[in-house]
């Protein structure tokens, strides 16, 4: 319901500052979004160490390929 009345309300509105806070906003909506997507697995890894009792070569090693993970995904991103 809300996407229609910003869209409704954009069409009426769209001058050259609307466009430049919508795209803003949006760009701050994606930011939040993959901000929460990281923490969200950063407490998933953390407790994988623990319920595994992971040492801190092992654990060292889990997030080393996450990191690997997280810029290959960069680089997909970037192609698209």
């Amino acid at each position: 319901m809300k996407n229609n009345y910003i869209a409704k309300y954009a069409v009426k509105h769209s001058g050259p500052e609307f466009i430049e806070q919508l795209i803003k906003d949006v760009r701050k909506a994606e930011r939040q979004h993959c901000a929460d997507l990281y923490a969200v697995r950063l407490v998933k890894l953390s407790a994988r160490v623990l319920d595994e009792r992971m040492g801190p070569s092992d654990s060292a090693a889990l997030l080393q390929g996450e990191s690997e993970n997280i810029e290959r995904q960069a680089q997909e991103w970037n192609h698209v």
